[in-house]
């Protein structure tokens, strides 16, 4: 069990990376033509780019460090007390996608609005579209506990 787990941290650290170095492509792509494409910037214009990408690259940073941690203590709690309460019924899944959504959505604002580097930047104005960042949470969270769930007990 403990080379699975091993393996699983792994696995699951080198999907996060994939997933944060493919949205930091993307957004370095975009502002790049962006910049080419209009050449004299202003100030507010050149947040507003880098704001709006800055914050999803912000947040796959977030889901990268916190979730080996996370998933540790999930398996820890789950093969802690399995045998004596309803936690392999899924139940103990879905309790924890909440916990672990507010953990990740209280890092995010504190690192937001509570750093300098990053309150200049006030990426609440400019990423009006946050259904991103609080639908691929709970869907990633939710497919790689399932999958743990279901095929390794």
């Amino acid at each position: 069990m403990d080379k699975f787990v091993t393996f699983s941290f792994g696995f699951y650290y080198v999907i996060g990376v994939c997933v944060f170095w493919s949205n930091l492509s993307y957004s370095v792509a975009t502002c790049t033509k962006e910049i080419v494409k209009q050449r004299h910037l202003t100030d507010e214009e050149g947040k507003k780019i880098c704001g709006s990408y800055c914050a999803r690259i912000l947040f796959q940073t977030i889901i990268m460090c916190i979730f080996p941690g996370l998933f540790k203590l999930y398996l820890m709690i789950n093969s802690s007390y399995n045998s004596k309460y309803i936690i392999t019924s899924g139940l103990f899944t879905v309790i924890w996608l909440f916990i672990t959504g507010a953990i990740i959505k209280t890092i995010y604002h504190i690192v937001c609005n509570k750093i300098e580097i990053f309150k200049e930047f006030e990426f609440d104005k400019y990423y009006q579209n946050k259904e991103f960042l609080w639908v691929t949470c709970p869907m990633l969270y939710g497919v790689l506990f399932n999958f743990y769930d279901n095929n390794y007990k």
